[in-house]
């Protein structure tokens, strides 16, 4: 509209040079400090020159680069969003610019249009069936099925790793000195290009004689949206704390994928276990909803399971299918996700090989996962020591914020990584049970049913756990 009208956009130029200089201070004290900086466009050949001096210059990042930072930073960690975000055409950025809008808009615009390249196979589904009805040709019905196929196949995708919600989630994370935590920034590589961004908050003192936490958050956001239950984490139980941020959450890149999340969570521990400043022998993983699929992954893996000293699970599910299910109230489309949906994340079938201690969480107000889901997991978890504690007013979101919560978590990983130094004899212990409990026949077996019914609690010290009272 600009270049079509020569008189506005003369107008347009002598009003933004005549306030350039009250804006201008206003934009730069809004604007984080990466975004503040833009460097005008060069040309192709000394771009070229100063690329590859940048690659020569810049450190090797194959394992982690860390990055310090302090408590009395007062800065949000913000990155730009990955260019894979960012595909506008020229024509369009100039728009924009033209007509004030900012990257924030321009974010926007280019996830909407991601949004419809994607679903494009809904939109071209009612033409294809247009086309088989008036030709009556296969070729026509093939290209029904397979646009109905993968407009299913990225809806499941969207809607089970919802990146984008809050809309700020991929380009803005919060940063732990808001509140007051010690804090490294901690980048991992994790294959197949994926680079991820991590926090690692550190108690102060001799760290390594506590629990160090590995957090796996759910299916939304960034690890900046649980930098508030992260801080009640480090004051109240007392542990060091690693905040993950999988594979296309918030600026880690990549895609996500459940092969990938697991990826994900294996690297983070692989490196908590090279770590000099805590005591691998006391690492224990904490999943919530979906994280918690992906911790029970990672215990259920013999070559894993060996680095953990103990598990907790908040609110998740024992399949992905099986909790979409939930959504649909008629008993034809309620099976309709275990036929067609590829991310299974099936925790039922993998919950007899853990061996570690666990704990299970659940809020009894969860509308998202039934509490059922949490009793039946914890019905068939193998470990010796397993706990199962419920709280009445507790939500899928907010159960950590339920009266008595941290007192309980901390009082089981205070615990488990007391117990660390006997992990190596649990899988020897557990497979001894197992032998007795065959053995025993339908008598054990009904004897260990009620166990599992009869209380919060099983196994043969999970009831010695202790609540620590922290004021």
């Amino acid at each position: 509209p600009l270049a079509a009208s020569p008189d506005r956009a003369r107008r347009y130029s002598n009003s933004s040079s005549s306030s350039s200089g009250s804006n201008s201070s206003t934009r730069a004290a809004l604007l984080p400090s990466r975004l503040q900086s833009r460097e005008p466009p060069q040309p192709a050949a000394a771009a070229a020159a100063e690329s590859a001096t940048a690659q020569s210059a810049a450190p090797s990042l194959t394992e982690s680069a860390e990055i310090p930072e302090e408590a009395g930073q007062s800065s949000a960690a913000v990155t730009e969003p990955p260019a894979a975000d960012m595909r506008l055409s020229s024509a369009c950025r100039s728009a924009c610019c033209c007509c004030g809008l900012g990257r924030r808009a321009r974010h926007r615009l280019a996830g909407g249009a991601d949004f419809v390249r994607r679903h494009l196979a809904f939109a071209l589904a009612p033409a294809a069936c247009l086309l088989a009805v008036e030709s009556g040709g296969l070729v026509a019905f093939a290209v029904l099925l397979l646009g109905a196929l993968l407009g299913l196949l990225s809806l499941e995708a969207y809607l089970v790793y919802c990146r984008n919600e809050p809309p700020e989630s991929r380009y803005f994370v919060d940063h732990p000195s808001r509140y007051g935590l010690p804090s490294q920034t901690v980048f991992l590589d994790s294959g197949r290009g994926a680079r991820l961004h991590c926090y690692f908050i550190k108690q102060p003192g001799d760290s390594t004689r506590l629990p160090t936490l590995l957090f796996l958050h759910g299916n939304a956001g960034n690890i900046g949206h649980r930098l508030p239950n992260a801080a009640l984490l480090f004051h109240q139980c007392r542990v060091n704390l690693f905040l993950l941020e999988y594979r296309g959450y918030g600026i880690s890149t990549g895609a996500p994928s459940g092969t990938g999340l697991y990826a994900d969570a294996a690297a983070a521990l692989q490196h908590l276990s090279r770590r000099s400043d805590i005591d691998p022998q006391r690492v224990l993983l904490f999943g919530r909803s979906l994280g918690g699929a992906v911790a029970i992954e990672l215990a259920a893996r013999p070559e894993t399971a060996a680095l953990l000293s103990g598990l907790v699970l908040e609110n998740t599910f024992t399949s992905l299918p099986e909790a979409a299910s939930v959504l649909f109230r008629l008993p034809l489309l309620s099976s309709l996700p275990g036929l067609v949906m590829t991310n299974r994340f099936n925790s039922r079938a993998k919950m007899p090989s853990i061996r570690v201690p666990t704990l299970f969480i659940s809020g009894l107000r969860d509308t998202l996962i039934p509490p059922a889901m949490s009793a039946c997991l914890h019905s068939l978890c193998g470990s010796g020591v397993r706990r199962l504690e419920t709280f009445e007013s507790g939500e899928h979101n907010t159960t950590w914020q339920c009266a008595g919560y941290f007192q309980r978590l901390a009082g089981f990983l205070h615990f488990a990584s007391e117990m660390a130094p006997q992990r190596e004899d649990w899988h020897a212990g557990q497979h001894s049970e197992d032998e007795e409990d065959q053995s025993a026949g339908a008598a054990a077996a009904a004897a260990s049913a009620t166990s599992a019914a009869g209380g919060a609690s099983a196994g043969t010290t999970a009831d010695d756990i202790p609540t620590i009272t922290v004021l």
